[in-house]
């Protein structure tokens, strides 16, 4: 998830510009097309997710928009060189949606969709398997589940997970099914994952949202701790329920900042995650 109420300063362009790369002394400036990640940038650049967004002090590397230009860091040169392209399988898991797969694969939504004989805008189940046309061999390591450092405390079977989210959201008044339905959604009930910009266990919560979370609640939380990251996650969405005209804008809003869809309308990945989150609710 982003931080809440993140608004970008510049509108997006009418129309969408070319990808274009400009070498200067301090390494490349690439002007942002339709479709393309930060971490699809730093696949291609041969540089890291966290490289890009520090270079360009972006706080939420999800926010990034047609027309924007960004400075990339200089890499690793054999990194950089397009590794061999192939067909690959990718088994689907949970929390996983298409446009982090075709950035994972240094592919496109479109690209993926097409290979399977299915829309774009569809909803993804974990198990599902999907062909992956053109996919890269190489694995950018930010992607990854939260690193061996990471500490992770109140680890627990998805089982007692479920039922701590639950009662959460019992206990601040949430709809159960919504918390169960995003937290699904956001890491498959896990707390031991974190995200390559920054967002952390079972609920997926930003620093700064869990710092804002924290002050509703009046104390300080630890997102690196089980009970807390669900305690801000759920706090979150209550916030949001009071904010926001009805629960799709709720579940948009937890994925992409309540701000940022006032200001700009829902993104193509936020119309599917809604649609996935609205799915799993109805099975919990």
């Amino acid at each position: 998830m982003v931080p809440l109420l993140s608004i970008p300063a510049t509108p997006p362009p009418l129309f969408d510009l070319p990808s274009v790369a400009h070498h200067t002394s301090s390494g490349q400036k690439h002007t942002v097309r339709s479709g393309e990640t930060v971490f699809g940038l730093a696949l291609r650049y041969g540089t890291t997710s966290s490289a890009i967004a520090q270079a360009n002090d972006l706080a939420n590397s999800r926010m990034i928009h047609p027309g924007d230009v960004l400075v990339i860091p200089a890499g690793d040169t054999a990194a950089a060189k397009r590794p061999a392209r192939s067909r690959s399988a990718h088994t689907v898991s949970a929390g996983e949606t298409l446009t982090g797969i075709a950035a994972h694969y240094d592919t496109t939504v479109a690209a993926i969709a097409k290979a399977n004989g299915i829309s774009p805008g569809r909803f993804i189940m974990p198990g599902q398997k999907l062909s992956i046309p053109g996919a890269t061999t190489r694995v950018d390591q930010s992607f990854e589940s939260s690193p061996k450092s990471t500490p992770i405390r109140g680890m627990a079977s998805r089982t007692a997970t479920r039922d701590l989210i639950a009662s959460t959201a019992l206990r601040y008044g949430v709809d159960p099914k919504l918390a169960l339905a995003i937290s699904w959604q956001e890491s498959g009930w896990q707390q031991g994952v974190s995200s390559h910009v920054g967002a952390v266990g079972v609920m997926q919560v930003m620093p700064g949202s869990g710092t804002w979370a924290g002050s509703l609640i009046g104390r300080s939380l630890d997102l690196h701790d089980l009970e807390d990251n669900v305690s801000a996650g759920v706090v979150i969405i209550k916030q949001l329920t009071k904010m926001a005209t009805d629960r799709d804008e709720v579940i948009a809003a937890y994925y992409q900042g309540l701000g940022s869809v006032r200001e700009r309308g829902w993104y193509a990945d936020t119309k599917q995650y809604v649609a996935n989150v609205n799915y799993f609710r109805g099975k919990f």
